[in-house]
């Protein structure tokens, strides 16, 4: 990715935490996009983390944070990892796909930033930038998908198929559920703000 020329957000999604409180391969791969989409636009930058109330003490935007902000500095030092941190904004409130985006147009328009790209795993972005996409639109900032392909590449990797397909199969039933019930009734178009 080439230095944009104005500010970006990089919006992260959450993902279910594993019972330690940690992220989980979908979280880790997604923070790890996040980490790597930040470092090629910084310093034009600035990192979003969405995922609400987990069942430990912290929020999946919290958990994602401390994950990411870990891998920044073994990979690339302690330094990088504090402009990272400070770079950061949490939203911890959201509980679904839709509410992120609702909750990252608001960030969006506070922080006044126009343009987005969104990380999430490769099989819920399509879904995920259709709704971000519907909220963005209707405030005038743009979004493009950035798919964090490392987890899908782990799953082929370790012969992980039946989690795949699962996990498609989720996606498949989401897609058909926005297309014939949310767009249809509107919900799309409800951004916060």
């Amino acid at each position: 990715m080439a230095r944009p020329e104005r500010e970006v957000a990089v919006i992260v999604l959450g993902a279910k935490l594993l019972r330690s409180g940690l992220p989980n391969s979908v979280g880790r791969a997604r923070m790890e996009r996040g980490v790597e989409l930040f470092r090629a636009a910084h310093p034009r930058c600035r990192l979003f983390i969405c995922g609400g109330p987990a069942s430990g003490p912290l929020s999946e935007a919290e958990a994602f944070r401390d994950y990411g902000l870990g891998y920044a500095s073994d990979r690339y030092g302690q330094g990088f990892s504090q402009s990272l941190d400070e770079s950061i904004l949490l939203e911890c409130e959201s509980l679904s796909t839709l509410e992120n985006a609702r909750a990252a147009t608001r960030m969006m328009i506070q922080s006044g930033l126009r343009e987005a790209l969104l990380v999430t795993d490769p099989l819920h972005i399509l879904r995920a930038w259709i709704l971000f996409r519907q909220s963005f639109r209707a405030r005038g900032l743009k979004v493009r998908p950035a798919p964090a392909w490392g987890v899908l590449r782990r799953f082929v990797a370790r012969g992980n198929y039946k989690a795949a397909a699962k996990w498609a199969g989720r996606e498949a039933l989401a897609l058909i559920k926005l297309f014939v019930y949310d767009l249809p009734a509107g919900l799309c178009k409800k951004s916060g703000g």
